[in-house]
């Protein structure tokens, strides 16, 4: 399995589709950006102007293909196609949306993950919403699991998606700044029974190998 760092982008949305709002005044005590989770959507008060219910998106800067949803400039828009275009001796894509609008693609950033259940797209899993509202927006980068898939049109590498659980949501794990010596010998280990290999005398040792490398 291979991880792949995204971005965390809360946006808002007119209805009430998502368990998260935030607040749009400081009235009743309430400091103005405040986040809070509703785990049933129809107890969300529509009608409370005071709230704003808010979507999340995990971003990457993946190549943006065909049919893929994008980000840009607080949008969310879906790739009708690209076009090349010159610029001095070079190429770089123009990414254009269904509306015929053209975005240059360093402005634009792939969407990997939402809590938009209407982009068709793997969801985020609710306790990772709670989280987010438990540490108040403050969750800026994931890292989400993502595994290689093919079929008979594929090439040998088939094409790389995010792996999703049975209800579709994604595996995610937080980006660390700081590892630990036994963090570092741990995935070691993994790696190597995912397919490195380290003989001695013949033998697969990876106790060996970590002891060289990576003592204690």
């Amino acid at each position: 399995m291979e991880q792949l760092k995204c971005k965390v982008v809360m946006l808002p949305t007119e209805k009430a589709t998502s368990h998260i709002s935030m607040r749009n005044d400081n009235s009743g005590g309430v400091p103005y950006g405040t986040l809070q989770y509703a785990d049933k959507l129809s107890t969300i008060d529509k009608t409370n102007l005071r709230w704003t219910s808010q979507h999340l998106y995990l971003v990457s800067n993946r190549a943006i293909e065909k049919g893929n949803d994008f980000l840009v400039n607080g949008c969310v828009l879906k790739c009708k196609y690209i076009k090349k275009s010159v610029y001095g001796t070079g190429f770089f894509n123009i990414i254009v949306d269904f509306f015929g609008l053209e975005h240059h693609e360093t402005v634009c950033e792939r969407v990997e993950a939402s809590s938009n259940k209407k982009l068709n797209l793997p969801l985020l899993p609710i306790p990772f919403l709670k989280k987010y509202v438990e540490k108040q927006g403050n969750i800026k980068d994931v890292l989400i699991e993502m595994g290689r898939y093919c079929s008979d049109y594929d090439d040998v590498e088939g094409w790389l998606a995010p792996v999703t659980r049975s209800d579709n949501t994604v595996i995610l794990d937080k980006v660390r700044d700081n590892w630990k010596l036994e963090d570092i010998r741990e995935l070691c280990q993994k790696a190597f029974k995912a397919g490195m290999t380290y003989e001695v005398d013949g033998k697969l040792d990876i106790k060996h190998w970590l002891d060289i490398h990576l003592p204690k």
